[in-house]
């Protein structure tokens, strides 16, 4: 009698199968995208470029920085 073939990465139905892939297909993707961190963590960034550059701007106004 031959062995039926279980994969360890899925089930044996056709639902945990597919549900596997399309985990897999969506892991994959995320980390191919150059912005994979965790989203706060971008929007934090994103929020601290946007002080840095409105302070140095307001700074560059009034003198305090000359270029």
């Amino acid at each position: 009698m031959a062995k039926k073939h279980r994969s360890s990465e899925s089930g044996r139905r056709r639902n945990e199968r597919r549900a596997h892939d399309q985990q897999a297909r969506a892991a994959e993707a995320q980390l191919d995208a150059p912005w994979h961190a965790n989203p706060a963590v971008r929007y934090g960034f994103i929020a601290l470029t946007a002080v840095v550059i409105f302070t140095i701007s307001v700074l560059f106004i009034a003198g305090v920085i000359r270029w």
